[in-house]
């Protein structure tokens, strides 16, 4: 007889009730219920948050390294799309080909399977 073993808290759950949140507040603002324009500008931060679920779950380097990558992408998206900075796509989408590059290495340097000991 296998002895069961607990099932890790995935990320796909926290990802599943985001959507339904968003979607139910989306929905609310189509319905007039609420108004959210304001809330817009906040959207790509979404990503952020993926990236850090990833990050929360990694169970190896290249885990910990797709949700660096979220993170990045959010924040450059709020950035661009926010002008912070003065900085829009137009500047700023170079730092997508540095990030891409640093990917790219981050996956060949850790191509083995290293584990992160969670406590």
């Amino acid at each position: 007889m296998t002895a069961m073993q607990p099932r890790r808290f995935e990320s796909r759950f926290i990802i599943g009730g985001i959507l339904v949140l968003i979607g139910t507040v989306l929905m609310l603002h189509q319905l007039n219920f609420i108004y959210i324009d304001s809330i817009w500008k906040y959207w790509p931060l979404i990503f952020t948050l993926v990236g850090a679920v990833s990050i929360a779950n990694a169970l190896n380097a290249k885990e910990f390294g797709s949700g660096l990558w979220w993170i990045f992408f959010g924040i450059w998206l709020y950035v661009s799309i926010n002008h912070l900075f003065g900085l829009s796509f137009e500047d700023t989408w170079p730092a997508l080909l540095i990030a891409w590059g640093a990917s790219i290495i981050w996956k060949s340097y850790f191509s083995h399977s290293y584990r992160f000991i969670k406590g």
